[in-house]
């Protein structure tokens, strides 16, 4: 018989206090609250700081900001399309400040790790890019990178590569140079390096930082 194995992974930032129990939901706002965020908390209950935000559903619980303590996992951002440059819940962060604003919508979702946002470091934990899929070429590995791009289609500028999967895209090279490449997929460590790292197009052998 055949059989089928479905992991599903789920991973939360936690800041300060207990981790909420994060599972599919939605909360129904008939207006999208700027502040503060919000996720779905299986764990509520009744007279739970925060839970029932939107009047309609216990699970719907505000987070990370004014009166409600429970930390906002990287879900409370809300992107149209999902990026591929990692990003964090940062309750801290205000409008100007590097990465900050990162989903167009909360002053605390907050671009980190990845070029330019190499100086603002991603927590240690953090949410996984969904759709995560793997380009398959068959033939030889190309010379230019390639990564994963779950918004591209065929006709897309670099879409494709692999002949295989549209979301296989070609970055950072020759005619895709303006494709900017996710370092965590174009770079290549044995061991994750402490030190941040991202992929600069015009790197050179013998330049500072480059072949890192």
């Amino acid at each position: 018989a055949d059989r089928v194995t479905t992991i599903a992974l789920a991973v939360c930032i936690v800041l300060s206090g207990a981790e909420p129990i994060i599972q599919a939901g939605h909360c129904d706002f008939d207006v999208e609250p700027l502040f503060p965020g919000y996720f779905w908390d299986t764990s509520c209950q009744e007279g739970m700081s925060g839970c029932n935000a939107d009047q309609k559903n216990m699970e719907c619980r505000f987070c990370g900001g004014g009166n409600y303590s429970a930390p906002c996992p990287p879900t409370s951002c809300h992107f149209p399309n999902e990026p591929f440059v990692p990003y964090y819940w940062d309750p801290d962060c205000k409008m100007g400040m590097l990465g900050c604003w990162a989903d167009g919508i909360h002053a605390q979702c907050r671009f980190c790790g990845e070029h330019p946002f190499t100086g603002v470091p991603c927590p240690d934990k953090l949410l996984a890019p969904p759709n995560k899929g793997t380009c398959t070429f068959l033939d030889n590995e190309p010379t230019t990178p390639y990564y994963w791009d779950a918004n591209c289609t065929m006709g897309m500028l670099g879409c494709n590569a692999d002949g295989i999967h549209d979301q296989c895209r070609f970055c950072g090279k020759d005619v895709y140079v303006d494709i900017p490449c996710p370092a965590s997929e174009v770079c290549g460590f044995a061991n994750e390096p402490m030190t941040p790292y991202f992929w600069d197009p015009e790197c050179a052998m013998g330049k500072l930082g480059c072949m890192a």
